[in-house]
């Protein structure tokens, strides 16, 4: 089922619609890329939540009676978009505290609206909207009515981009000791509660449900990208992933082929909505939401596969019995993995890591290191030793010069000479004579090599002494002897 607004299904229902595609992906490096199918750039809001904790700066967008139509979160600056669907807005600041009188000090801030600027002061016993004589019940908090707040004097239309930045100031409020506030944030402890915290002291514990669901809205913009086009979305009904592809150039569209190269795309994940173009304020529907798949190009084009959220439950959770170890080699050591695997590799990669130059290069996978370079069974009982064939079969090479400065790729083979890299995906530089790296050896995870290679059967994460299925699938059942 999807939601959407009476306003976009009613657009929805029309012979004649208006309607266009907001792709936004999300990469494990931080970068967000958002992009659409339409001709023209699409400014768009975004909603999400932003805990804010005891005595932090806050404040609602409410009608011209006070009744609150959205709470915000602010701290020390936000941008805002006024709610559509109402007549005049008005910005009420104040304090996030249950206990306002105890407060002291105040902020200096400034409010930017279309109508003009407002700079003032919000005071520490203000709070951020009146819950009393009835007003408000549903956004009560505290054991007292909230103190007047600060009401900021600009007209404010639905729609209208507000920017509200504290300036200066500090707020106090009465623990032992008492906590002054210099800048209006505020941090949210373990245990969920909200704790006001300065100087290292720590204040009560404050379980406002504000604090922690908070409104942040802000403006972005979806960008149009050459030849960018949609498959049938496929929506399945036997569990499977609900899936679609998405096309276009590589110019122009915020996907180039060097991030591809580098897969920086491995691990994103996506929305992907719809909207009317020309009323954006109608709102959106959200058609997919998951992770991205397959990422190809091909004459100068790319395509990416998107996958619903059911993909994760294809997914193994847990683990299976077997003679290949379940631990990362180096994972749980000095640095560790993932402090929630229960596999413990332990051994430091550090003391297995040594650096060489390369002296030739064949093709982009084929690599000659220089003799100089000398590698060695670093981290061995032996780390004097020439590193014989198969030392460094599915290690790991990272270069440290030329253009593949900073970039990994895994070793297929190593036959003493001569480095093989798996070929599972293209470089996006190569390999040049001169460059340096960094090389560790790799792990076939079997019992034989853990012991003879890396002398670490005691953290061996595998079952190599369980009988195989033939043997079980025969017990209990008579030996057959022929002549």
């Amino acid at each position: 089922m999807k939601l959407v607004t009476p306003a976009l299904a009613g657009h929805l229902a029309q012979e004649t619609t208006s309607l266009c595609r907001l792709l936004k992906i999300m990469r494990p490096d931080g970068t967000v890329l958002r992009t659409t199918d339409h001709d023209n750039t699409i400014g768009y809001t975004e909603t999400a939540t932003a805990p804010i904790g005891i005595v932090g700066l806050m404040g609602a967008f409410t009608d011209a009676s006070g009744n609150v139509l959205v709470p915000l979160a602010i701290g020390a600056g936000q941008t805002l978009i006024a709610p559509y669907g109402v007549g005049a807005v008005t910005l009420q600041l104040g304090v996030n505290d249950d206990i306002l009188s105890e407060n002291g000090g105040s902020w200096n801030v400034t409010v930017t609206a279309p109508s003009g600027t407002w700079t003032g002061t919000v005071d520490g016993h203000a709070g951020p909207w009146e819950f009393s004589s009835g007003k408000n019940a549903a956004y009560t908090f505290g054991g007292n009515p909230s103190n007047t707040p600060q009401v900021v004097p600009l007209t404010i239309n639905p729609g209208d981009t507000v920017t509200v930045k504290w300036n200066s100031g500090s707020v106090s409020y009465r623990i032992i000791p008492t906590v002054t506030i210099t800048e209006p944030t505020g941090t949210v402890s373990p245990n969920g509660f909200v704790t006001g915290t300065s100087n290292g002291a720590s204040g009560h514990p404050f379980p406002s449900k504000y604090a922690q669901n908070m409104t942040v809205v802000t403006p972005v913009t979806y960008v149009p990208a050459d030849g960018l086009t949609f498959s049938a979305l496929e929506h399945k009904d036997d569990g499977s992933p609900n899936n679609t592809q998405v096309t276009g150039f590589l110019r122009g569209s915020g996907i180039d082929e060097a991030d591809i190269r580098a897969r920086l795309y491995d691990g994103a994940t996506f929305e992907l909505r719809t909207v009317n173009w020309s009323d954006l304020t109608q709102g959106d529907m959200k058609l997919l939401s998951g992770t991205v798949g397959d990422v190809t190009m091909v004459n100068g084009q790319f395509q990416i596969e998107l996958r619903g959220l059911n993909q994760w439950l294809t997914t193994m959770v847990g683990a299976v019995y077997g003679p290949i170890c379940r631990a990362e080699l180096f994972g749980g050591g000095a640095e560790g993995i993932d402090p929630a695997n229960h596999w413990k590799c332990r051994l430091n990669r550090a003391d297995w890591v040594q650096t060489g130059t390369l002296l030739s290069v064949s093709d982009s996978l084929t690599l000659v290191p220089s003799p100089s370079s000398a590698l060695l069974m670093i981290g061995s009982a032996t780390p004097a030793v020439a590193a014989p064939a198969g030392w460094f079969d599915s290690g790991v090479i990272k270069f440290t010069s030329g253009a593949l400065s900073g970039f990994s790729f895994e070793v297929s083979t190593w036959d003493g000479t001569t480095l093989v890299l798996f070929g599972g995906a293209p470089m996006p530089f190569p390999p040049a004579a001169g460059d340096s790296f960094q090389i560790e050896p790799g792990c076939s995870k079997l019992m034989s090599i853990c012991h003879s290679k890396f002398n670490n059967a005691v953290n061996f994460a595998g079952e190599p002494n369980i009988p195989g299925i033939n043997v079980l699938s025969t017990a209990g059942r008579p030996q057959v002897q022929t002549r």
